[in-house]
């Protein structure tokens, strides 16, 4: 006769999983020197969410008794 405890855990730690950075970059033309320069506005390079499909995380227990 045995007993036998198993334990197995997914994404145990809850790390977050980041979406791709934004790549959108926009430019303003200042009127007085007539220069572009980067809008102040732009979110490129930006991460600004994150992917969350699925559960966080998954921990199972589980036992068996083979006789």
């Amino acid at each position: 006769m045995a007993f036998e405890i198993r334990a197995d855990s997914y994404n145990f730690l809850n790390h977050p999983q980041f979406n791709n950075p934004n790549n959108t970059i926009t430019f303003a033309k200042d009127p007085v020197t007539g220069i572009y320069s980067l809008s102040p506005s732009s979110a490129g390079g930006q991460i600004t969410s994150a992917n969350n499909f699925g559960p966080g995380r998954i921990i199972q227990m589980g036992g068996r008794f083979s006789f």
